[in-house]
């Protein structure tokens, strides 16, 4: 099982060897977080705390000979997307970078004021969409993968395929 289930990681990359899976109950709130070593994952994981039942991980064939995920360890289903999170900082400052525009525009600031004001919300904006890492999540079970290796060119989520899925 070890040698099925062990991820190649590379060095280069940005990826820590720790990998977070947020398992989520069937309303789809989260139930569980749980940190595995890629080299050595646990079949069954549970709460620090020793609260919920234990849930059991199938890592037979879940992961490829090239070291990527091919299906969910928590439900067994073969369709998974990337996504891409903004924390919930972008939202705001994009408002942010907006109403200096607007305030410039209507002659409140001058526009050096503005300028720099918008140089620094749009310098934040880019940083974090530059750090914001990719991860995995099941269509089924709606857990996260954080922290795997993705293959280029895996597909994002889609509308059709998250339909099939729908309870």
């Amino acid at each position: 099982m070890a040698s099925s289930a062990s991820w190649r990681f590379d060095r280069s990359a940005d990826y820590t060897p720790d990998v977070q899976i947020d398992i989520r109950d069937n309303q789809g709130r989260p139930r569980l977080t749980v940190h595995v070593d890629p080299a050595k994952p646990p079949t069954v994981v549970k709460a620090e705390d020793g609260r919920g039942s234990p849930v059991t991980l199938n890592w037979d064939r879940a992961v490829d000979d090239a070291g990527y995920l091919r299906h969910c360890p928590v439900c067994g289903c073969h369709e998974l997307y990337m996504q891409k999170r903004f924390p919930r900082l972008t939202v705001f400052v994009m408002i942010l970078a907006l109403a200096t525009a607007f305030l410039w525009w209507y002659g409140v600031y001058t526009w050096k004021a503005a300028l720099a004001s918008t140089l620094v919300v749009l310098t934040a904006d880019v940083l974090l969409w530059v750090y914001n890492k990719p991860h995995l999540v099941c269509y089924l079970c709606q857990a996260v993968y954080r922290g795997v290796p993705i293959k280029r060119g895996h597909p994002r989520w889609d509308a059709a395929t998250a339909e099939r899925f729908a309870k």
